[in-house]
């Protein structure tokens, strides 16, 4: 088996920031853009969990979501609201 090129890794952020720039953005009030949905991938990688967790998470309807087809996608701004909701019941650690 031939090892991965040195730039391979590169690559695929390269590849991750092209989809997530490619996903539906809504403008913020300050001026700023952000993506009205992110798939589970996007979410696992953004609270450093595996995807199994996040489904779990869904699955027990603690991590908000929805179903478009047969993607599930998880709303930005609920994402936002879960974080802080878990912030706050740590006491902010």
């Amino acid at each position: 088996m031939a090892a991965p090129s040195p730039g391979a890794n590169a690559r695929e952020g390269e590849a991750d920031a092209y989809r997530f720039t490619m996903l539906p953005r809504l403008a913020a009030t300050d001026g700023t853009s952000e993506p009205l949905l992110l798939r589970v991938e996007d979410v696992a990688r953004a609270l450093s969990l595996g995807r199994s967790k996040v489904y779990e998470l869904i699955a027990s309807g603690e991590l908000p979501s929805i179903t478009i087809g047969s993607a599930r996608r998880v709303p930005t701004e609920a994402l936002q609201k879960w974080i802080a909701e878990h912030i706050d019941a740590a006491g902010g650690r």
